[in-house]
This record gives structure tokens, C-alpha cells and sequence, in this order.
């Protein structure tokens, strides 16, 4: 079976943690047996000179995963454009798909695509937000056969009344080993650090920034005796940096420190295991949201402490994962999991290799729409 993976800005974006979410769903749909082709779109106003050093990074970063030569590019548009690529020597999906099954993580590809595919499934990783940014326009209705969100409960917008199952997000566990550490340090995250505003389901404002979900959470280096590391992306704003040190968390340059996905595999492998907040819209939707970051930490054996996004009827908490409330709440799941760590690392990979398996999971997903 053919399958084609559509992924979002993984052209334009060649970094470390975006490019993971695709590479896990690539090899997960290819250890199923599928031949997989990786999909981005740009837009039609990009330079062919752009473009083509943009294709020959993003090889470069797909080459130690086997993905480097699947690749295929079209146009973010509703007409067909694909002439000048093709005289580039550019690959597009003519040379690459007998157009079986769409997987589609972008939300706005072009429906000429998505109707040349006998099946087609979108995987929302971003529940809530998603369906709310569709509500406003902000995103097309999705026409796609199957729609999955890899949250447990979903808000109901009068705008997408249709069903969405529900799947976890995946890891490929070949891919991510378990690596042995120290609980002292450092317990570290990987993150866009700015964002913008949202609109809630009530139509109340409200900042929906990594940072503003950080805000409360930053004193906890004085509360737990470990090392805490941030790598962000703050471009040369040196007062943010200063700021958020002077709460006694240190802070690296995500792309110096993650910026590839070798880089990116090695940074969380050589953690003490993650303590990450959430943005503030995934904690007001409550939809169980749980990182494509996360999951790649669970399976290398690195316990994860984790702001809670709403129940979960299948997420373990206290084994492995922990999911906190609030400060205090933060500050002893971290005390908890630092004085019986050897035994929270086994129970992070168990987590992984029962919940997040890719096979597994590609399976499933496979099992709806073809």
C-alpha cells in the first residue's frame, strides 16, 4: 500500500522536534509495510532558488531515517502549479504516489490533493484549538474520509459536526532507546517559548503562549533540589533569557541545542526526563492533549512531569507520567519521581511501548480508512 504523509511547514521549518512528529508517523505507516511518500506544499510565490535549498535541508535531515528519498512537493493552492517544480528536477507526486491513502497533519492542504487519494484521513494534533480555529475560518472544512484528534474530548462547534476518533500520538520505539540518566539533572523541555492570543469557546481573550503557561511554575528550582533546562527559541531577546534564570532555570538556544532531529533524539536522550507546562488554551479546552514530545522522552526511558490537559480514560498518573494540577501539586510529583527513579524510567518506556507504539497505531489508523 501506498500511503502519503502530508506534513506541515517541514520545508519552510526544518527543525529538530516539528521534523520528529512526521518522522514518527513515517516510519510507524512504513513498519506497517506501506511505501511512504512525504508531502509539503509551499506557496506559489516562492522563489524556485528558495525552494530548492529549502528541499536539499530537508533531505539532509531526513537521510539517517531513510526518508530522504520519498520526498515529494507541490503547490498550497486549489490550481495546479507543479510545472515549474518539475523543471527544477524538484520531485513531485506524480513520480512518487499511486495515490492509495492520504494521511494528512497539515489542515489546509489543497482539496484538488486530497480527491486524488482512493482514502484520506486527517490526524488532528491539535485538539480543541483545531476545531475552534475551523469554527472562526481560520482553517477549511475537512473533507477527508476519517477524521482522528489525539484528544480525548473535544469541544462541539456547530461549524465541524462530524465524528473524531481518537488516537494517541505515536513514537517509533526502534528510533527512540532507552538511555540511562540521573535524576539530578537536568529535567529539560523543548519549546517555542512567544505565541499568540486565543478565543475561547465563550469568546473571552486570553494569551496562549508557552510562557504564559510557565509563568506560575518558574520558582520550582528553588522548591526541587535538580537542574532544570528550557530550550527555547528566543532569537536575541537576552532580558527574557535573564529573566527566566533569575528564577534559577537555565536556558539554551532550541536550535543550537535541538535543531536538528539527531540533535533533537540526543537532547532528550541525555535528560533526567521532562517537566514541561502546557500553553493555556490546552489546559482550558480540557481535551487529555499530551505532546508528540513527551512521547518521545516516555520512550527513552525519561519519567515526564507534565501540566494536566484534562481526564484521560487510559493515561497512567503517577507511573512513569505525571500529570500536576498546579505549584504544589508540581513540586511533589517531582519529589516523587526523583526518590524512586530507577523504577519511574521503566515505567516511562512501559508507557511508550503500550500506549504510543507507531505499528501499532498506524495499524489502527489504517484499519479505518483503507
Amino acid at each position: 500500500m501506498n500511503v502519503t504523509l502530508s506534513t506541515a511547514n517541514s520545508l519552510a521549518y526544518p527543525q529538530g522536534g516539528h521534523l520528529w512528529v512526521f518522522i514518527n508517523w513515517a516510519l510507524a505507516f512504513r513498519a506497517c509495510g506501506c511505501n511512504v511518500v512525504w508531502l509539503d506544499v509551499v506557496p506559489g510565490d516562492s522563489s524556485l532558488r528558495e525552494i530548492t535549498d529549502s528541499y536539499k535541508s530537508l533531505c539532509e535531515a531526513l537521510r539517517p531515517f531513510g526518508l530522504c528519498d520519498v520526498i515529494a512537493l507541490d503547490v498550497l493552492g486549489e490550481e495546479e502549479t507543479t510545472a515549474h517544480l518539475k523543471k527544477a528536477g524538484l520531485p513531485t507526486l506524480d513520480e512518487r504516489d499511486s495515490f492509495d491513502v492520504l494521511i494528512d497533519l497539515r489542515y489546509n492542504l489543497p482539496r484538488r490533493l486530497i480527491r486524488r487519494y482512493r482514502h484520506s484521513a486527517m490526524i488532528d494534533l491539535d485538539p480543541g484549538q483545531l476545531q475552534l480555529a475551523i469554527s472562526q475560518g481560520k482553517y477549511p472544512l475537512p473533507i477527508h474520509d476519517v477524521l482522528f484528534t489525539i484528544g480525548e474530548s473535544l469541544p462541539v462547534f456547530d461549524a465541524v459536526r462530524r465524528e473524531w476518533l481518537h488516537t494517541f500520538p505515536c513514537v517509533a520505539l526502534d528510533q527512540w532507546g532507552v538511555v540511562g540518566g540521573s535524576p539530578r539533572g537536568p529535567w529539560t523541555t523543548v519549546s517555542h517559548w512567544w505565541g499568540e492570543w486565543m478565543v475561547d469557546t465563550e469568546g473571552n481573550a486570553f494569551p496562549n503562549a508557552k510562557r504564559d503557561g510557565f509563568q506560575p511554575y518558574l520558582d520550582l528550582p528553588s522548591e526541587v533540589p535538580v537542574r532544570f533546562e528550557l530550550a527555547l527559541c528566543l532569537g536575541n531577546d537576552d532580558g527574557e533569557r535573564a529573566a527566566i534564570e533569575a528564577h534559577g532555570m537555565h536556558v539554551v538556544d532550541a536550535h543550537e541545542a535541538a535543531g536538528t532531529p539527531l540533535q533533537y533524539r540526543e537532547y532528550i536522550q541525555h535528560s533526567a526526563g521532562e517537566f514541561s507546562c502546557a500553553k493555556p488554551g490546552y489546559v482550558r479546552l480540557e481535551t487529555g492533549w499530551l505532546s508528540d514530545r513527551t512521547v518521545c522522552y516516555l520512550a527513552s526511558g525519561k519519567p515526564c512531569v507534565v501540566q494536566w490537559t484534562g481526564p484521560s480514560r487510559a493515561l497512567p498518573d503517577g507511573c512513569g507520567l505525571h500529570r500536576f494540577r498546579d505549584v504544589r501539586d508540581a513540586v511533589d510529583r517531582m519529589k516523587r519521581v526523583i526518590a524512586d527513579y530507577p523504577s519511574q524510567c521503566r515505567a516511562a518506556r512501559q508507557v511508550a511501548e503500550t500506549l504510543f507504539d507507531g505499528r501499532a497505531i498506524a495499524e489502527r489508523v489504517l484499519s479505518f480508512v483503507s
